[in-house]
Order: structure tokens, then C-alpha cells, then sequence
């Protein structure tokens, strides 16, 4: 088991969903499937005003999946206060959680071609 000074946070891969057929009268659900992560950033509040960070480093691997990394050092980021792992799964739905202080790098893979059995388009992570 990992200690908590090496534990890794990461998004969870799908986002259980359920629409609720007595809140939405007269209404045929038309999906319930579960929502694959889109995406994610690292939030914080600057001014009383949400920001996100950019990528320290995006490097474009010459792997099957033309996958595209994002790397966010947060010891560069000295002015961000509270930085949180936000995921994204479709336009509105997110979860986010605080990042611990002993956090020094993020990173977000985007994979421009994946397999829907074996991988996902996006993976997100923070140790």
C-alpha cells in the first residue's frame, strides 16, 4: 500500500451518472451511461477569481496513439494557493479535489487515437 507521502491522485477514468426519471416528468431517459474524463486542469483561486494553470512542459510522444502529455510542476507555481486536480467529463459535469502539499507534478494524457476497450482517451494524474 502507498504511503500518503507517495500517493498518486488521480481522475477516475469514468463518471457514473443517473438521471432521475421523477425529477424530469413526462420525459424518456434517453442516456444513463456512465461519462468518460474529457480532460482536466489545475485550479486555484487568484483575487477571489478562478484561474487554471498552463502546462510547464507538453511534450508530443511518438507512440500508436499520438498521445500528447502535459506536465504541471507545481514548485514553479509558488503564487498558487490551494491548486486542486479538476476533471472533466463532458461540457458540464467535474470533480475536483484539493491537491496535498506535498504534490510536485501533474500530468494529463491525451490520447489521439485509443482503443474503447483497452484505453482512454484521457488520463490524469498527481504524486
Amino acid at each position: 500500500m502507498a504511503t500518503e507521502a507517495s500517493a498518486v491522485l488521480e481522475c477516475p477514468p469514468v463518471l457514473a451518472t443517473k438521471v432521475l426519471a421523477e425529477k424530469h416528468r413526462g420525459w424518456s431517459i434517453y442516456s444513463n451511461k456512465p461519462l468518460r474524463l474529457t480532460g482536466a486542469d489545475i485550479a486555484f483561486a487568484v483575487e477571489n477569481e478562478d484561474a487554471t494553470l498552463d502546462p510547464d512542459e507538453t511534450k508530443h510522444l511518438d507512440d500508436e496513439n499520438l498521445s500528447i502529455v502535459s506536465i504541471f510542476l507545481l514548485a514553479k507555481h509558488r503564487e498558487v494557493k490551494k491548486p486542486s486536480l479538476v476533471c472533466h467529463y463532458g461540457v458540464h459535469a467535474q470533480l475536483s479535489r484539493a491537491l496535498l502539499p506535498n504534490v510536485v507534478e501533474c500530468t494529463v494524457v491525451q490520447r489521439q487515437r485509443f482503443n474503447d476497450l483497452k484505453e482512454f482517451e484521457f488520463e490524469a494524474s498527481c504524486k
